[in-house]
């Protein structure tokens, strides 16, 4: 009994004093992730965060997690339900980031108006399925913004791929998370819609925890609510900064898919202009991570399809 009791006092102090392994996209929708780590509001909430990892994309950061290189992930909504319903991951969604961040880039040449998106036999890149790149893209599908077969043209592939291919012309539309629409758009390229176009309300990113950590600590729930809003107020109240930090981030840490530094860096005008078409905000809505799930088991991708419930955590 003293044991246990004795166990029971000192894990917190164990916790905390572990560095939690959070990992994020490689895009502007991880901004409410690097303002808390370069403000310092993982340690003023009491948990240490040596540094944080990206990835190419939210199913690159998932396989991370089946891997266990990942205790946090701030990931797209729909990796995040692949990741519980078919590789079988105890997380929990503690929290949302942001609505939107996703835009259709074009090649202006071939595409100069919405409707033009409706041609037949247009080439589509879009990263893989289970992206919310790739619900868009089925979602404009349903809203009959595209041709009935644009799928039977559609290649899968990275956002960096996806912008070479546009501009060599070997596609014609892409489907890609912000930062990479307004990217291309210094390159000439055109961002004909964005995903408050097509889908009111999108889903954004989420904050997802290992399980077993947060029935250790429950606490961990309110401490990334809190750091949550904290940041989201903060790229609210100081946008120039906020660009700043993120221009930063996507300089410090790039996952090895950016083949080209160079040639892949944005310019702070082109984080502008994507953290503009993302609206951050904190709390989710559990009707729309219904829907979702929905959404993605009538296109076949879930294996088991969870009640929203059992993927977000509640205080016991």
């Amino acid at each position: 009994m003293k044991k246990a009791l004795l166990l029971f006092i000192i894990f917190p102090l164990y916790l905390w004093a572990q560095p939690l392994k959070i990992s994020v996209e490689y895009n502007v929708h991880s901004l409410p992730a690097f303002v808390a780590f370069k403000k310092g509001l993982f340690e003023k909430n009491g948990l240490k965060v040596k540094r944080i990892d990206s990835y190419i994309t939210g199913v690159a950061l998932v396989s991370a997690m089946t891997k266990g290189d990942v205790d946090v992930a701030y990931l797209c909504l729909a990796p995040a339900v692949l990741a519980f319903s078919n590789a079988g991951l105890k997380i929990k969604i503690v929290d949302q980031t942001h609505l939107y961040g996703f835009s259709v880039l074009v090649n202006p040449e071939r595409i100069k108006r919405v409707e033009d998106l409706k041609r037949e036999g247009l080439k589509i890149a879009v990263p893989r399925e289970g992206t919310m790149s790739d619900l868009l893209l089925n979602y404009a599908l349903r809203k009959s913004l595209l041709h009935p077969h644009a799928l039977k043209n559609v290649r899968r592939m990275n956002p960096p791929l996806a912008l070479i291919a546009l501009k060599k012309g070997e596609v014609d539309v892409a489907f890609l998370p912000e930062h990479w629409g307004s990217l291309g758009e210094g390159w000439g390229l055109k961002v004909i819609l964005s995903a408050y176009h097509i889908w009111l309300g999108m889903p954004g990113s989420v904050i997802v925890v290992k399980e077993e950590l947060l029935k250790k600590e429950p606490s961990l729930y309110e401490r990334f609510r809190s750091i949550t809003q904290t940041s989201i107020a903060f790229i609210k109240e100081n946008p120039q900064q906020s660009e700043k930090l993120m221009l930063e981030a996507l300089t410090e840490i790039v996952p090895a898919e950016v083949f080209d530094r160079g040639l892949f860096l944005p310019s702070q005008e082109v984080i502008r202009r994507a953290i503009l078409r993302c609206e951050y905000q904190e709390g989710l809505n559990v009707k729309k991570v219904g829907e979702v799930i929905q959404f993605m088991n009538e296109l076949g991708y879930l294996r088991k399809v969870p009640k929203p419930e059992e993927l977000l955590f509640k205080i016991s």
